[in-house]
C-alpha cells in the first residue's frame, strides 16, 4: 500500500470519528459540565486541523481527496446525550483509532508524511489523556443543588 493510500484512509477514518460526530451533534450540557462538552469541542476541532493538513498534503500531491460517507448509523444513539455520558464511548473510540494510526504510521515510508502523522498520533494521545481525566470529573454542585 502507498503512502498516499495510507494517508487517504487515515483521513477518510478520522473524519468519520466518533470524536468529529460527537463535535456536529452539539452534546448537552449542564452549567456544571459546560467545561467537559467545551473541552470535547476544542479536541475535535483539534483533529479536525490535523486531519485537514493531511488533506492539504495529498492535495499537493495531487491526490484526490477520498469520500468521507456518512458517520456510522449507530453514532445516532448518541444524540441528544450529556456530554459527560459521551466520555467513556469516547474513550473507547479514541483507543481503538489510536491503536490504529499507530500501525498506519509505522507502513509510511515518506519522511513529511511520516511527521504529519506522528504529530496526529502525538495529539490523538493527548487527547486520549485528557478523557481520561474527564471522566473522573465531577461537577461542584449548583448553590440551588446544594441547599
Amino acid at each position: 500500500m502507498s503512502d498516499e493510500e495510507i494517508l487517504s484512509r487515515i483521513v477518510r477514518r478520522e473524519s468519520r470519528s466518533f470524536l468529529q460526530y460527537v463535535r456536529d451533534s452539539f452534546p448537552w450540557a449542564s452549567v456544571g459540565d459546560a467545561a467537559i462538552r467545551d473541552g470535547i469541542v476544542a479536541m475535535a476541532d483539534k483533529e479536525a486541523d490535523r486531519i485537514a493538513q493531511l488533506a492539504r498534503f495529498l492535495q499537493a500531491r495531487r491526490v484526490p481527496l477520498p469520500v468521507l460517507g456518512p458517520f456510522p448509523t449507530s453514532f445516532t444513539n448518541s444524540n441528544f446525550l450529556a456530554a459527560q455520558a459521551l466520555i467513556p464511548r469516547l474513550l473507547d473510540d479514541a483507543r481503538h483509532r489510536l491503536t490504529l494510526l499507530n500501525h498506519d504510521a509505522e507502513l509510511l515510508h515518506d519522511e513529511q508524511a511520516r511527521s504529519l502523522v506522528e504529530a496526529f498520533r502525538q495529539e490523538k494521545q493527548e487527547h486520549l489523556h485528557r478523557l481520561e481525566a474527564m471522566r473522573s470529573f465531577r461537577a461542584a454542585p449548583t448553590m440551588a443543588a446544594a441547599s
